[in-house]
């Protein structure tokens, strides 16, 4: 037969990373990512490229990994409400 499959994903994307704490940060890093925010309770938002994703998938120190989007307005309302200076107090 020779029939070869190749699976491509994105180049890079943002990825929620569930694992034994302490290990995931050295795990990004060796997969070719970088951490975008720490969790509570051993989980990372991380950016990673696709392949990193697919070498952490297989990983036994990663409980759970998947692709994160986000909805970029909705987060634009929330930064720019944790920004914004304090109102007046309320009485």
């Amino acid at each position: 037969m020779g029939a070869k499959i190749t699976v491509a994903g994105p180049s890079k994307g943002l990825y929620l990373v569930i694992g034994r704490a302490g290990m995931i940060e050295r795990l990004v890093s060796s997969a070719g990512g970088s951490i975008a925010m720490r969790f509570a309770g051993g989980k990372i938002l991380a950016a990673l490229p696709f392949e990193g994703f697919m070498s952490l998938k297989a990983n036994p120190d990663i409980t759970r990994i998947g692709p994160v989007s986000l909805d970029m307005k909705r987060l634009e309302n929330l930064t720019r409400g944790m920004t914004a200076p304090p109102g007046p107090p309320q009485s």
